[in-house]
């Protein structure tokens, strides 16, 4: 018989590359890790910052308006429940009249 290697077992050269291969994908992972930053003009970063204090400005307004509209949502349940009502008292009154 001779002396075969399993197919599924790495060669020693084999092993050697695959490290290799780990090390670079291990630099590269490090590199895309490490923080990138961009030089903006002041002009630039002056209307970022004015951009920042408008979404500000309009969170808040969105804020008011979802309370106006919760509360007109509360008052048109609590007037359909009344109409409802006063309905069921008319019914009644009319049938009551029979």
């Amino acid at each position: 018989m001779d002396r075969r290697s399993w197919p599924w077992k790495k060669k020693s050269s084999d092993k050697s590359s695959n490290t290799d291969a780990s090390q670079n994908s291990n630099q590269a992972d490090q590199e895309d890790k490490a923080p990138k930053f961009v030089q903006v003009s002041p002009e630039t970063y002056a209307h970022l910052i004015e951009s920042e204090e408008k979404v500000k400005v309009l969170d808040e307004e969105v804020k008011v308006l979802n309370e106006k509209l919760s509360s007109a949502q509360s008052e048109i349940t609590t007037k359909d429940a009344l109409v409802k009502q006063h309905a069921k008292v008319a019914e009644e009154a009319v049938s009551a009249e029979d």
